[in-house]
């Protein structure tokens, strides 16, 4: 072996270890930040949702939706009282003014319904306001009503 393919070899060892390095240092934080990250919007879709309709249930117990949905997003059981009450989901939807944190609602006798963007006072009143149209709103609830059925098939 040359000198020249030598110096290939040890480049390309070096830039893979680097990458293998950076790659785990990356999972690691995934795994030690997403319990906070999720506390800390189930926080703010409890508070969009009492700001947004009294009667809306609350977010309890967190969700797994793994391949069903977008990754961005978050759902929870819903619970009034002690009562179980559907389903409350969180996504980032991309509406003409750019992203917004969107809370939507399942009640199984409902279906799905928009409870407001997050961190908004204003936002359930008025969507369109921050360029989510009643097209985007439509696509997103029907996605969560396929979602929600399939939560409810599923023991």
């Amino acid at each position: 072996m040359n000198r020249e393919v030598r110096r290939w070899l040890s480049a390309g060892a070096w830039i893979s270890l680097i990458f293998i390095v950076l790659a785990s240092a990356t999972l690691v934080l995934d795994h030690f930040t997403a319990g906070p990250f999720a506390a800390t919007v189930k926080q703010s879709v409890e508070a969009t949702l009492s700001e947004s309709n009294a009667d809306f249930p609350l977010p309890a117990e967190r969700i797994r939706l793994g391949a069903v949905s977008d990754p961005s997003t978050l759902a929870w059981k819903a619970v009034r009282g002690k009562k179980d009450a559907g389903y409350v989901f969180a996504v980032r939807v991309t509406g003409n003014s750019g992203p917004w944190p969107v809370i939507f609602v399942y009640d199984p006798a409902e279906g799905t319904i928009f409870a407001g963007i997050a961190g908004r006072p204003d936002g359930y009143a008025n969507p369109e306001r921050y360029g989510l149209t009643p097209r985007v709103l439509t696509f997103w609830r029907s996605r969560f009503d396929s979602i929600a059925a399939s939560l409810e098939v599923t023991p």
